[in-house]
C-alpha cells in the first residue's frame, strides 16, 4: 500500500485489494516477505536500547552526574534511541528494499505463472534474493552511507518513543 501510494498514477489501494494482489501474484510467501529482516531489526533494537539505556543510567548514578530521577531517565533514553537508530537503520534499509521488490512468480519451466503480471508489473523481477545479498549489493554500488538513508526520521521516531517508554517504565517501578 505504501509503494502504491507513492505512485500518483495508481488509484488508492484498499487493504483487501493489496492483500489480494500480493496473494495473486506472489502467493502466500509474498504475504510473509520481509518478516526475516523485520525480526532482525526488532532483535537489534532490543539488544541495543535496553543495555545502552541501563548502562548510561547506572553510569550517571555511579559517577554522581545525575540521580536516579527523570532527568537521568530522559538523557539515558535519548542516548539509547541514538544507539538503536545507528544499529537498526541499515537493517531498515535492507528490509525496505527487500519488501518493495516486485516479484512475478514463474512455473517449473520458467514461464510466468500469470502472463498479465508483466503488463501490471512492467519492472518486475527480484533484485535481491535475501538480506545478505541486498547488504553486499547496496554497499558495493552505493557505498556504506546508503545503509543510513532515512537515519534522521528513524531517530526522530525512536527518540520520543524511548523517552515516553523509559520514563513511564521508571515511574511505574516506583509504584510496584
Amino acid at each position: 500500500m505504501q509503494v502504491a501510494s507513492a505512485n500518483p498514477s495508481v488509484a488508492s489501494v484498499s487493504l483487501y485489494s493489496a492483500f489480494k494482489k500480493i496473494y495473486m501474484f506472489e502467493g502466500v510467501a509474498g504475504l510473509w516477505r520481509g518478516v526475516g529482516p523485520t525480526s532482525q531489526r526488532a532483535g537489534i533494537i532490543a539488544a541495543v536500547e535496553l543495555p545502552v539505556y541501563d548502562g548510561f543510567k547506572q553510569y550517571f548514578i555511579k559517577n554522581r552526574i545525575m540521580d536516579d530521577a527523570p532527568p537521568n531517565h530522559i538523557v539515558s533514553s535519548f542516548i539509547a534511541s541514538l544507539a538503536a537508530a545507528v544499529a537498526s537503520t541499515p537493517i531498515d534499509v535492507i528490509r525496505t528494499r527487500l519488501m518493495s521488490q516486485k516479484i512475478v512468480p514463474s512455473d517449473s519451466y520458467g514461464r510466468e505463472a500469470f502472463p498479465e503480471a508483466k503488463r501490471l508489473l512492467p519492472n518486475s523481477g527480484m533484485v535481491y534474493k535475501g538480506s545478505w545479498e541486498c547488504l553486499v549489493t547496496t554497499v558495493k554500488h552505493e557505498g556504506l552511507a546508503a545503509l543510513y538513508k532515512g537515519f534522521m526520521p528513524t531517530w526522530l521516531r525512536m527518540g520520543p518513543w524511548n523517552l515516553i517508554f523509559f520514563t513511564t517504565y521508571e515511574q511505574l517501578l516506583r509504584f510496584f
